[in-house]
């Protein structure tokens, strides 16, 4: 398997998605409580080991988990995280979320602009825009 690039792993001639859409629906079928939408990073109980308070952070709008507290705990985005708890392949794995996002009414996006990617979050389309300086 080739190497996971900015939301996209790289599989012989074919890139396949990383969906990050499908992060909340794969973590509802593991036992955790619904974490809010494109909040960002957030503490969130681990519901791989049970926990009784936040070990774990989730990133919905990125689409990814990771669990401080124990490291046999999957981490990762939804086909990462379907991979390691089920012991598959990523095709597989890939098929299994889909299904899953599928199944809750997930959306699936084919394009997604981020802040990093320089997308328009709260700002208008139109209107004045800022010319920067050779100083900013």
């Amino acid at each position: 398997m080739g190497p996971v690039v900015r939301g996209r792993r790289s599989s012989g001639d074919e890139e396949l998605n990383q969906h990050p859409e499908w992060l909340i629906p794969v973590l509802v079928h593991y036992g955790f409580e619904e974490p809010t939408e494109n909040l960002g990073s957030r503490a969130i109980k681990c519901g791989f080991h049970g926990d009784s308070t936040p070990s774990a952070t989730v990133n919905t709008a990125e689409g990814w988990f990771n669990c401080h507290t124990y490291a046999e705990c999957p981490s990762g985005n939804a086909v990462q995280i379907i991979m390691k708890k089920e012991q598959v392949d990523y095709r597989e794995a890939y098929e299994i979320a889909e299904s899953i996002g599928r199944a809750s009414g997930a959306e699936v996006s084919s394009t997604r602009q981020s802040r990093r990617s320089g997308g328009s979050r709260g700002r208008s389309s139109g209107g004045a825009r800022l010319r920067r300086s050779w100083r900013s």
